[in-house]
């Protein structure tokens, strides 16, 4: 039997306690807030609808089926999940939607990444291909796009989702399998429309503090410390899967090589990971060290 020291002890017994403080007082300030983001991320998610001419009536008509049964699973589900947060399975899945909404709208509205923007996928696309958003890089004749699984990872647990991102890239044949997909996609300002494959997809994880940041600074989130928390993400996180990648199965590491290059462009331009060290900011360091953990699964 092993004893933990009893100053760690009580510094995690304090740390515990206002990390649950913490989520309480973001979920009370969230609430008058969520029912204008759910409305405001239906309207920006792609509708499966408006590709029958594509899909044919009846093949859209069954992936909205598709959904409903998930739904239902989800709510049934819901009263009987423990999330080991101390909150309902509901709530969690607010914080979640609050959470995706303030991405988008720091990339699309708040320009944290040049020359990009995020696209709502649709629902189907979200629970079935576990692709929340699609980041799309245009400028001049360039194009690139990646999958962005944004996560509200205060529960501390990515395992599923790097898990899935190793199995996209060690099953990668180019045919059945082919990275992150959607199926659902429609681009405005590249005119591309229908099936998008190929997708890179990356981890967003912020943890509830920095949501609860978000919140309240959300009309001067173009200078918030998220934005340089996710870029920095989403590099590291591409450079270690491309060079997993060319170990494992080179035949994808083109496709990860040139969305880490893109981001690294990124990182580097706006001194990501200067900023963060210099900054202090600490409300992220449990979801780093998460993340770090997880990626180590990628490092051969």
């Amino acid at each position: 039997m092993s004893f933990e020291n009893p100053e760690h002890a009580a510094a995690r017994s304090i740390d515990n306690q206002t990390r649950k403080s913490e989520i309480d007082t973001v979920v009370q300030e969230m609430a008058p807030y969520y029912e204008s983001v759910s409305r405001r991320l239906d309207s920006m998610a792609i509708d499966p609808a408006d590709f029958t001419d594509l899909y044919g009536q009846e093949t859209v008509a069954e992936d909205q089926r598709y959904v409903k049964r998930m739904q239902q699973r989800f709510t049934e589900s819901a009263s009987t999940e423990d999330t080991g947060l101390g909150l309902p399975t509901g709530e969690v899945r607010k914080l979640a939607d609050v959470l995706e909404y303030q991405i988008i709208t720091g990339i699309n509205t708040h320009k944290w990444i040049p020359y990009c923007d995020a696209i709502k996928t649709s629902e189907y696309d979200d629970i079935k291909n576990g692709v929340d958003t699609v980041v799309e890089f245009t400028r001049g004749g360039m194009t690139n796009h990646f999958g962005l699984g944004v996560d509200v990872s205060f529960s501390k647990n990515l395992d599923a989702k790097f898990m899935r991102i190793q199995d996209d890239i060690d099953s990668y044949d180019g045919k059945e399998n082919r990275l992150g997909v959607v199926k659902y996609f429609q681009s405005e300002s590249t005119g591309v429309r229908g099936e998008l494959s190929g997708l890179p997809r990356v981890v967003a994880a912020l943890d509830v503090g920095v949501i609860g940041d978000l919140m309240r600074q959300r009309r001067t989130a173009s200078d918030h410390i998220s934005r340089h928390l996710v870029i920095a993400e989403m590099t590291e996180q591409l450079g270690v899967f491309s060079e997993y990648a060319a170990k494992r199965n080179p035949a994808c590491a083109g496709k990860l090589k040139r969305a880490h290059d893109f981001m690294s462009v990124i990182n580097e331009s706006l001194y990501c990971q200067q900023t963060i060290e210099d900054s202090d900011y600490i409300k992220n360091r449990g979801i780093q060290e998460e993340v770090a953990k997880n990626l180590e699964r990628f490092r051969l």
